[in-house]
């Protein structure tokens, strides 16, 4: 779902006129949505009953109470912190407004955590995160799914706005790279089994970037072909993270703990993801800002190269036919064309990189993990 989606950002920017820190709330809000919602199934379990059909008639259904605190803080905080982050670029760091919206998301984190402590029945236990293993695994995680839904963001927007695909092509020449992802993460889980998964991450992580940096070569003349090569490589790599990390992560809790790790690994899986989009929206836009004034103060200097080049682009006006009194017209809108398509291929080239290097963070962590299981 998130993946049609990404598609389909462009297409709703164009449609609703909203620049990409608008838009990334769009995939921000359902992510929000998401994550608010996935620590209360086993809650909604035991009010409705996720194996009613099957239990003998009669059988009374679990009564447990919805921790209520720990969801309104727990979404508070994230909404705040989110909501600071995204609009600093606009009203400033030291600004009233955003001054209280951290202070809104540090009061709501330190009363979520109180309430999980004290709370009967928490909405997240938060006991697992007295092993030390169990919080590097965690932040292994955390990192993985920031990284990935950040960079599903901006590729989606990259093929379509640097690159000039549209939406059903851009889709097209995404599909093998999942289909091969979801393949090879089979076999990357097996062989997590069999090889210490801490190496197979940080294998991962390494070649990924490696990828990455690689993205830095695609312009808008490359090849759909030479893209889509790139995208499958990444696959490959991303799986050599995502697997072993749950194995590795896993591994360091005992058993009776195993189901509160998996649901606390998820919860983080898609807070990443949700801070991770924010970030690529709000990082992106001032990308494309600060290269949009670089090169708009170039233009103006009239640079040989600049004279140069539009002395072709008038004479390639010419032989088109094109009346000559519009020849200056043609000409300024044909410079504007070339400075907004530069502006966002190195806006994004510079995503990249970032993106490079945040994923060797995720290899950071696991350095440091045991893969043995307590007992």
């Amino acid at each position: 779902m998130m993946g049609s989606i990404n598609i389909a950002v462009p297409t709703m920017m164009t449609s609703l006129r909203a620049d990409v820190t608008q838009i990334q709330w769009v995939l921000t809000a359902f992510m929000i949505a998401r994550t608010v919602v996935m620590p209360t199934l086993s809650w909604l379990g035991g009010l409705l009953g996720a194996v009613a059909v099957t239990l003998p008639e009669g059988e009374s259904r679990q009564g447990r109470g919805l921790d209520l605190l720990g969801l309104v803080t727990m979404t508070t905080f994230v909404v705040s912190l989110l909501l600071a982050v995204s609009q600093a670029r606009l009203y400033g760091w030291d600004s009233t407004y955003i001054v209280t919206l951290l202070a809104i998301a540090a009061a709501n984190l330190l009363a979520f955590i109180w309430a999980e402590l004290t709370c009967d029945e928490p909405l997240v236990s938060l006991q697992v995160f007295t092993n030390g293993q169990f919080v590097l695994g965690a932040l292994a995680n955390f990192f993985e799914s920031f990284t990935n839904f950040a960079m599903n963001f901006i590729l989606a927007l990259f093929l379509q706005q640097a690159l000039g695909f549209g939406a059903a092509h851009a889709g097209e020449i995404m599909l093998p790279a999942a289909c091969i992802w979801g393949l090879t993460s089979l076999g990357t889980g097996h062989l997590a089994d069999r090889i210490e998964g801490r190496w197979l991450i940080v294998l991962g992580s390494l070649s990924q970037a490696i990828v990455l940096y690689l993205f830095l070569c695609v312009n808008p003349w490359s090849t759909a072909w030479a893209v889509s090569w790139l995208l499958i490589l990444r696959s490959l790599t991303r799986a050599f993270i995502q697997s072993p990390i749950l194995t590795v992560t896993m591994a360091t809790l005992p058993d009776h703990q195993a189901r509160l790790g998996a649901g606390m690994r998820g919860l983080l899986n898609s807070l990443g993801g949700t801070f991770g989009i924010a970030f690529a929206g709000i990082v992106l836009q001032e990308r494309l800002t600060v290269h949009t004034y670089l090169l708009g103060e170039n233009q103006h200097l009239a640079s040989f190269e600049h004279a140069q080049l539009g002395e072709r682009i008038r004479e390639v006006l010419q032989h088109a036919g094109e009346e000559i009194t519009l020849l200056p017209v043609q000409v300024e809108a044909t410079f504007n064309r070339w400075l907004v398509q530069e502006a966002t291929t190195l806006a994004y080239h510079d995503m990249f990189l970032l993106t490079a290097a945040l994923v060797l963070l995720t290899a950071v962590p696991v350095l440091w993990l045991r893969q043995r299981r307590l007992h």
